[in-house]
């Protein structure tokens, strides 16, 4: 288990009578309920996550880089303050507002290939900033059934390089720190970012996935990070995670074969992803979720009534290979940094 102890509150009960006291009498309901009780809540609380905050990191890195070397991520609590919140998703809106007029892109992890059908686009975003759009937000000619700050799914990839408010913040110093002393980077390279919005009632599915799927290098480098810009709940669609599935096969890359994206096999063996293990990753707004890019995660799709917004990025060790049929490619006169 990766929880903490946890500690139960008193009980309103009385205690419960030893054995001299209690033979051959039955324990008050409110008693057996009230163990009851606990004994659910210790079972909910072991599958909560680890948290911590970055001064406890910055005080023991070492300490914490064995716990995500092992269990494949962190949780670190309260990274972004309420002010802070605020700049970046008032950023985001800008953005929606500017983009409602642009000819409608859909991404989705279940139906990827749609993306086939603005290949242009999508191999365009790796350098620039882009909108995609919801699936289920389109209507049957493709046009938006919804406003567009209700249709979006999420603005890519080149937010960390091309705009001020998130380049600030992928350049935080306490993420180099993390990336050099508990991903132990060499040369961290930022390659990928995005705002996702995971809209009430529409917020799309995210299929069981390893990052380094689609973020290729030699050896393995890719590591994430995730800030979570609203409450992220079991109700809209957190994240959840396999603890120590960064150490499985990567067993499928996705890349552009110069005409064409597609997924193909890494290797012969079949995935094999027990997601009874799978932990979700409830966090409030301002916290971050570090993980290795081999990690299984997944989201389930948003029904609820309330968004569930964040920011990723991703990033690269500079000294090992980044693959050539990567889909995200940037130019020789913008490349990554």
């Amino acid at each position: 288990s990766t929880s903490t102890p946890l500690t139960t509150a008193s009980s309103t009960c009385s205690a419960v009578p030893g054995p001299s006291r209690s033979f051959g009498r039955k324990r008050p309901f409110c008693c057996c309920f009230v163990y009851l009780q606990a004994t659910v809540l210790c079972f909910v609380h072991s599958l909560r996550p680890k948290m911590t905050d970055f001064e406890e990191i910055a005080r023991d890195p070492e300490t914490f880089r064995q716990q995500f070397e092992k269990e494949g991520f962190l949780v670190i609590n309260n990274f972004l303050t309420p002010e802070q919140i605020k700049t970046v998703r008032d950023r985001a809106s800008q953005f929606v507002e500017e983009q409602s007029q642009v000819d409608p892109v859909v991404f989705s992890t279940v139906n990827q290939h749609t993306l086939n059908n603005s290949i242009e686009y999508m191999l365009g975003s790796a350098g620039t900033i882009k909108v995609f759009w919801e699936e289920e937000a389109l209507d049957a000619e493709g046009k938006l059934t919804r406003p567009a700050s209700c249709a979006i799914n999420k603005i890519a990839h080149g937010l960390h390089d091309k705009d001020e408010v998130f380049s600030q913040l992928s350049r935080d110093p306490r993420c180099k720190f993390i990336s050099e002393q508990i991903h132990q980077t060499k040369k961290p390279l930022l390659v990928q970012s995005m705002y996702i919005f995971k809209q009430p009632e529409i917020g799309g599915e995210v299929r069981p996935h390893q990052d380094t799927t689609f973020i290729y290098t030699d050896p393995f480098t890719c590591k994430a990070f995730w800030i979570a810009l609203e409450d992220a709940t079991l109700d809209n669609g957190c994240l959840w995670a396999i603890p120590g599935s960064h150490k499985l096969p990567v067993n499928s890359k996705y890349i552009f074969d110069g005409t064409s994206l597609k997924m193909t096999k890494n290797t012969e063996e079949p995935a094999e992803w027990d997601l009874s293990k799978a932990q979700s990753l409830e966090v409030k707004a301002g916290t971050l979720i570090t993980f290795d890019g081999s990690l299984v995660h997944f989201s389930h799709p948003n029904r609820s009534p309330k968004s569930r917004e964040a920011y990723s990025l991703h990033i690269v060790d500079g000294t090992s290979e980044y693959a050539s049929t990567n889909w995200l490619q940037r130019g020789e006169d913008d490349p990554f940094r």
